[in-house]
Order: structure tokens, then sequence, then C-alpha cells
């Protein structure tokens, strides 16, 4: 009796010394720094904190973003810091690192704090950590020793396009030709536009939109991705308050392109038109959630930004339609995120459909819409005049909202195809590096929409 009480003894031990070491192999690894990660293979594991992901209809969170690969690694040993391959707008000091599970990122977070390593900010999307520090000789051994992460990129400057100046010898001898009230008008608006947005929500990712006599207040909802900006956004410029009103505005003299729609306001950079890649991001995952059919983006960096990308990328999967604005530093080659492909790149023309010398030219270049002397909310509760690239994109995210709403079963992604086939077609013929596609036509995709 004893010796099959030990045989059975004998046989349950090693049976649950077999199961740990299957279980242990077949644990996927984390892969080192420089491993082309491919995000849509089933034994990584991405999983979001719980809490974090609102309930509706939206994928989650923790859904892989599409794939793009990490830098090549410098040696089998040493952990790879950011290529620089974009060093323009780069933030000195500041990274971002997203990880394979968010028990992963929360004990990188611990260890780096106790190093002194700054902990600015953290999101679900990518179990993404946006740090600050000098001393990247710490920070590749904490990254060798603790937790190696899935991305690794560095943190770029965001910025307001600049007002464009109108003196530059690059700009015609006769000048451009304003719209002042005159905007909706040369798109092919009429009158008839009073109900246009009804039910689709834009949010313009801004400066704050402030409280102004030419916004209805009913219409404008304000959210915070960043304690520090919705202060900030309070006074200043008033560039988010433009943008808007351009969306919903109903003042003298300035009338919205899609009126009724809803404005959610969400500040990602300061009164002074500064902020961040990772703040972005965070701001269009939060647009996401909280049921933004069009995201309006008048802002940009010249830096590529993987948590930008990923965002960019979280919201159009989720056919959320993007609008952005391609610069006012008369390049060749739009800013970041108009260059995403996805995301509509708009550039400016005036009232006689010239392109603006100062509207950054290029191949993502997807649509035009007015940008000089735009009638737009100003300072103090005035209507003032708007120019630039900054102020074309928001004709073309109330353009979105207008086609939406007439149009309940067609999805963003449907209706942007749409403003781009309809676009009346200047410069060289077919697409071209300064008009895209053309120049937005209202009335023409307003008939198609309708049929």
């Amino acid at each position: 009796m004893k010796r099959l009480v030990l045989i059975i003894f004998v046989l349950v031990v090693a049976l649950a010394v077999w199961v740990l070491r299957w279980r242990e192999s077949s644990e996927p690894a984390v892969p080192a720094p420089g491993a082309n990660v491919k995000w849509s293979d089933p034994d990584v594991p991405i999983r979001a904190p719980q809490g974090v992901i609102r309930p509706g209809s939206r994928a989650p969170l923790a859904s892989p973003p599409s794939a793009r690969p990490l830098p090549p690694p410098q040696g089998p040993e040493a952990p790879q810091l950011p290529s620089g391959s974009t060093q323009k707008d780069r933030i000195p000091g500041e990274y971002v690192l997203g990880f394979f599970s968010w028990q992963e990122s929360d004990a990188f977070a611990r260890a780096a704090a106790e190093q002194g390593i700054e902990i600015l900010d953290r999101m679900a999307l990518g179990n993404t950590l946006r740090i600050r520090t000098t001393d990247e000789a710490l920070l590749s051994r904490l990254i060798a020793e603790v937790s190696r992460p899935s991305h690794f990129d560095y943190n770029y400057y965001v910025r307001l396009p600049p007002p464009p100046p109108m003196d530059d010898k690059r700009a015609p001898e006769s000048g451009y030709m304003g719209f002042g009230p005159n905007a909706l008008t040369w798109l092919g608006v009429g009158l008839e536009n009073a109900d246009w947005g009804k039910g689709v929500r834009v949010a313009v990712l801004d400066t704050a939109v402030q409280r102004h006599s030419a916004l209805p207040e009913d219409v404008v909802s304000r959210f915070e991705v960043d304690g520090g900006m919705t202060a900030a956004g309070g006074g200043g410029s008033g560039h988010g308050t433009a943008v808007a009103s351009i969306i919903v505005g109903e003042a003298a003299g300035l009338r919205g392109i899609a009126p009724a729609a809803e404005i959610v306001s969400i500040p990602v950079v300061s009164a002074e038109g500064k902020g961040d890649a990772f703040t972005l991001a965070r701001g269009v995952v939060e647009a996401v959630t909280l049921g933004a059919s069009v995201i309006n983006l008048s802002l940009g960096s010249y830096g590529d930004s993987e948590i930008l990308y990923d965002a960019v990328d979280y919201a159009l999967r989720n056919d959320v339609a993007v609008v952005a604005s391609t610069g006012n530093d008369a390049l060749r080659g739009v800013m970041y995120p108009a260059r995403y492909e996805g995301v509509i790149a708009v550039g400016a023309v005036d009232a006689e459909y010239q392109h603006v010398y100062f509207s950054n030219r290029g191949d993502e270049v997807d649509l035009t819409a007015p940008g000089i002397a735009v009638t737009a909310a100003g300072p103090d509760n005035q209507v003032g005049l708007f120019s630039g690239t900054s102020a074309a994109t928001p004709f073309v995210s109330g353009a979105l909202a207008a086609v939406l709403s007439g149009n309940p079963g067609m999805s963003p992604s449907e209706a942007a195809e749409l403003l781009i086939v309809n676009a009346e077609d200047r410069g060289a013929p077919g697409r071209d590096e300064e008009y895209g596609a053309g120049v937005l036509d209202l009335r023409r995709v307003m008939e198609q929409g309708a049929e």
C-alpha cells in the first residue's frame, strides 16, 4: 500500500513539473529592441488597464496599432535609443516608450521614477509612457534590465502653423484676393445650410475653444487632455475659436459651413500655439472615445511620431475622418499628421483659385479650400479675418459634417471620398502637389451626396 501511494505521489509531481515547463515554454517572449514586431501576431500580449476603456462601439484602446518597424539594433546587447532619423521638431530629453503590456509599462515607470527619470504622462494606447531624462545611459540600462519597449521614439513639438506674411516676395505682385464673408457663397453654399451637420460631432484639437458671441454655446462641449492646456487656452490667440467658428459660427458677416454640428473642443496646444506629439495623440484617442465622426487638426509637426501615427491609425480604423493642415512654411513636404496615409491633407487657395505660396505642397495634398482673409471669430468677441491652411482645414471638416448629416447611412471615409472625387480640378491636370485632387466644391458634393 505504501509503495502504491509513493508511486502515485511521484506521478503527480512529475505531471506538475511537466505542466509548469510547458507553460513557461509557451509564454510569449518580449522581443528585444530592434525586432520587427508584427502587431497582428496573435502571441504578442497587448492589454490595457482595467477601467480605461469606456463602453461603446469603438475599437478598444488595446487593439493593436498597424505595424511600423522598430529601428535597427545597435548591437546584440545594447538597447537601441531612437535612431533620430527625423530630427526636426525633436523635444530635447523627451522620449515616448510603448510596452507589450500595462504591467511592463507600470514596472518600467516605477523603476524609472526611483532613478529620477520624470514620468510626464501615460496612456492606454500601446501602453505608452512619456518621460524626460538627460541620462541616456541610465535609460538604456533600465530598458535592458526592467522592461524592453515595443516601440521607442523621441517626442516632438507640435505647433500651430505660423501666420503667413502677405508681403513675402514669393506672393504675386497683385496680391491675393481675400474671401471676407463670402467663402460659403464661393463654395456653392446658399441659405439652405441651417441644418447641415445635425447629429455630427466634430472634434477641434487646437487651443481651447473659448466662449464667443459668434459661437452658440449649446453646440460646444469642452474637454481636457492635459490639465495645463485648458487654462492656457482660455486666452491668447483664440486660434481654436476661429477654427470652430468656420464650422458652426453665427454672427453678422459670419456663417458656419455646418452650423448644426456639435463641436468637441480638446485643447492640445497652449495659447502660444505649442504642444507635443504625445499630447496630440492622446487628444485623437479621446476624440474617438467621445464619439467624434470628424477630427480637425489645424496644426502639425515636422517630426514623424510613432505614437501619433498609431493614434491616427486608431481613429481611421474606427472610421473617423481625420482632416489636417499641410502647413504654412512654403515647403515641398507637408506636416505630420497631414502626411500620413488616410488623413485628408488640406492646402489653401485665394478667391481667384490661386494656390497661395505659403501653403505646403507635396504628393500627400488631397484638397484645397479658402485660406486668405476668411471671416472668423476674433479677439474680444469680435469678428475678424483669418488666413492660412489653419483656416482652410475647417472648411473641409465642416463639409464632411454637412455630407454626413444629409446622408445618415454614409461613413466618414465615404464622405471624404465624395469630397475628393468632386473637387474642382485646378493647376496641372489631375492630382498635383499644390491642389491635390482640386478645390473643395460643396455644391457639386451635396448634389452627388443626395443621389
